[in-house]
C-alpha cells in the first residue's frame, strides 16, 4: 500500500534535497496529489517519467499550471534529473 502524505509539514524531508524543499512544498500546498506523488517517487525513474508527463502536454487542450507551480515542477525535474542521470549511468535506472 502506498503511503499518502496529507500534511505538507509531514513530507519526507530526509529524501528531498534541501535545494528544492520549497518547490515540493509549493506542490503540496497547491496540488497535493502531485506533491504527494513527487515526494513518494523521489529517487525513482517513475518520478522522472511522471514529471515529464506534467511538463509535456500530450493530450492537448490543457491550460497549464500557474507560473509558480510550473517553475517548481521544472526545478524539481532538473534536480531529480541530476540524480537520475547518475543512477542511470550505473545501470540502476532506465528511462522510457
Amino acid at each position: 500500500m502506498t503511503q499518502r502524505i496529507s500534511n505538507p509539514k509531514s513530507f519526507p524531508a530526509n529524501k528531498i534535497p534541501a535545494e528544492i524543499a520549497v518547490e515540493v512544498l509549493i506542490l503540496l500546498e497547491t496540488f497535493p496529489r502531485i506533491g504527494n506523488r513527487t515526494a513518494l517517487l523521489w529517487g525513482t525513474v517513475d518520478l522522472q517519467n511522471y514529471l515529464n508527463t506534467l511538463i509535456v502536454d500530450e493530450r492537448g487542450g490543457r491550460e497549464g499550471f500557474p507560473h509558480p507551480v510550473a517553475e517548481a515542477i521544472l526545478r524539481i525535474h532538473g534536480e531529480h534529473y541530476k540524480i537520475a542521470s547518475g543512477i542511470e549511468s550505473r545501470n540502476e535506472m532506465h528511462f522510457e
